[in-house]
């Protein structure tokens, strides 16, 4: 297995309130969301070497993974997506998302993570 794209300092650095106890699981997260990211940029690595991405964006969103899903609040019934409360004439309504932990690549990650193209290129796939 190859080294994760961020490491437990990388992550503390991130998230300094990460609590001593979370410790291991941040660590085995990480591998996770490494394995995510080389799984949907199968270059990543490549592009790390040759300078087209630089590592610490890289690093960046790996954290930023680790952080959703260890960010869970623990009030909130696993897979639950909204509460709504009613008491007369008041109600509130609450949303969710990730209550069950998962490791994604959130849109931004995946803007963060694609290959740049040269700006200003034009193409056409239109046929003659």
């Amino acid at each position: 297995m190859a080294e994760p794209l961020a490491s437990l300092q990388d992550f503390k650095a991130h998230w300094p309130h990460l609590p001593q106890e979370d410790m291991t699981e941040a660590e085995q997260k990480l591998k996770e969301a490494s394995l995510k990211v080389r799984n949907r940029f199968k270059d990543i690595d490549t592009r790390i070497a040759s300078g087209d991405i630089d590592r610490d964006m890289v690093t960046l969103v790996v954290c930023r993974m680790v952080k959703r899903a260890m960010d869970v609040p623990e009030d909130v019934p696993e897979n639950a997506t909204q509460l709504s409360f009613a008491a007369g004439a008041f109600s509130q309504n609450l949303s969710f998302r990730n209550t069950d932990g998962a490791i994604y690549l959130g849109r931004e990650d995946l803007r963060d993570l694609a290959p740049q193209d040269a700006e200003g290129q034009f193409f056409n796939i239109m046929p003659r």
